[in-house]
């Protein structure tokens, strides 16, 4: 099993390659910049839930820290590449059906985790809302680039 998180928008983003990802005492850094977009490695899993089709068409893996200056530096990364009316989705789900050692596992086993769905403008990114994506066993959220 694994877990899956996506950036998907609706036109081809570059691609943000880290220097280094390290962990060290369970903490994540990814430098230069705190995040990293990657080519989507799970495009074709057999094991996709069945609301990732849902997902806008390009869609990318998405790697960030835990810094303090992560979410500002993807809304600067989104607000760079996307115009206004255009929108990105931050996805977090497990590949398959969700084991039951996951923190959705003992209330969904054998079976996909709801998704939940959160919408929000760009400017409101926040840490708390890329803690709360990372905590999650199901979660879309939908950024309104304005």
């Amino acid at each position: 099993m694994s877990v899956c998180t996506w950036l998907a928008a609706s036109k081809p983003l570059p691609l943000v390659e880290a220097e280094s990802i390290t962990v060290a005492q369970g903490v994540c850094r990814i430098d230069p910049v705190g995040f990293s977009v990657e080519p989507d490695y799970y495009a074709s899993s057999p094991d996709l839930p069945p609301y990732a089709e849902s997902a806008l068409p390009y869609r990318y893996e998405l790697l960030w820290d835990s810094g303090a200056g992560t979410a500002e530096a993807v809304r600067r990364y989104l607000a760079e590449h996307l115009e206004p009316g255009d929108c990105a989705q931050l996805w977090r789900f497990w590949l398959g059906i969700v084991p039951p050692q996951s923190p959705g596992g003992a209330s969904h086993p054998g079976r996909w985790v709801p998704l939940k769905s959160v919408r929000i403008p760009l400017a409101d990114l926040s840490r708390e809302h890329l803690d709360m994506l990372n905590a999650s066993d199901g979660m879309c959220i939908t950024v309104e680039i304005g």
